[in-house]
């Protein structure tokens, strides 16, 4: 149903200090993973209608409500997938979302488990993987992935293979290599790069889809946190492919 405002404080149209909510019980380590006020609102249409893009009032509504009504406020975290795919946590927590988020701060976001509802796009797909922030596309400088003015080059031609677990491996036209991430880093800052196929969880990467039709975030699956991105969500042809703390800006969406 609809939400009527009821038990939301005022909150500020700044989106500044909105996570600083003082009756906030989601703990810091977790708060930009497990919600995001752009992928709220743009997900339930009766928020935006309530709340529009206001990012305290969004959080406010999350905390009093939305957690505990099992709704998702994040593409890369969705509580009820968390607790269905893990069934050591649904014995543990039953339908006790509030319980499954403090879980997943303290342990989950160490661990490689399923946090969301995973895109499947087929597999054997080939296709050129757009960014949003421009007319860009993923292509290569030597070994590394940027994103640079679109042509049919086969540096630009991605193959998608689906895997048991939902992820893709995703393997350049041009050299026959995989997506990789550097070191399996995790945490944001390293560089993404093509590598032999080595089957490794650096080579396998999880699609959300975001709340804008057609766009999709991608997720290593050796990390649970982050993300891959644009480097500064640039606009410009050359700039690096990384991984990236998750925002839901247009650079992470692809």
């Amino acid at each position: 149903p609809a939400y009527t405002g009821t038990n939301i404080s005022s909150g500020s149209s700044s989106s500044s200090n909105y996570l600083t909510n003082p009756n906030n019980w989601i703990p810091d380590s977790v708060q930009s993973v497990v919600f995001n006020a752009s992928y709220y609102s743009g997900k339930y249409p009766d928020l935006k209608n309530a709340f529009g893009t206001d990012a305290n009032k969004l959080y406010d509504h999350y905390l009093d409500m939305g957690a505990k009504e099992g709704r998702q406020a994040s593409a890369i975290f969705d509580v009820r997938t968390y607790l269905a795919k893990n069934p050591d946590l649904k014995a543990a927590f039953g339908n006790d979302y509030k319980a499954a988020i403090k879980h997943f701060a303290q342990y989950g976001i160490k661990e490689t488990r399923i946090t969301a509802p995973t895109a499947d796009i087929g597999t054997g797909v080939t296709a050129r993987i757009n960014v949003s922030t421009a007319s860009l596309n993923f292509s290569l400088s030597d070994t590394d992935v940027i994103a640079y003015t679109p042509s049919n080059a086969p540096a630009q031609v991605w193959k998608f293979d689906r895997q048991g677990d939902g992820s893709y491996k995703i393997t350049n036209s041009k050299t026959g290599q995989v997506l990789d991430l550097y070191a399996a880093a995790k945490t944001a800052g390293s560089k993404v790069h093509i590598y032999d196929s080595n089957d490794t969880l650096a080579q396998r990467w999880f699609l959300y889809e975001s709340e804008v039709k057609g766009k999709f975030i991608f997720r290593p699956a050796c990390a649970t946190g982050i993300v891959i991105g644009v480097e500064g969500d640039s606009k410009t042809a050359m700039a690096k492919i990384k991984s990236v703390n998750y925002t839901n800006s247009n650079g992470q969406k692809f």
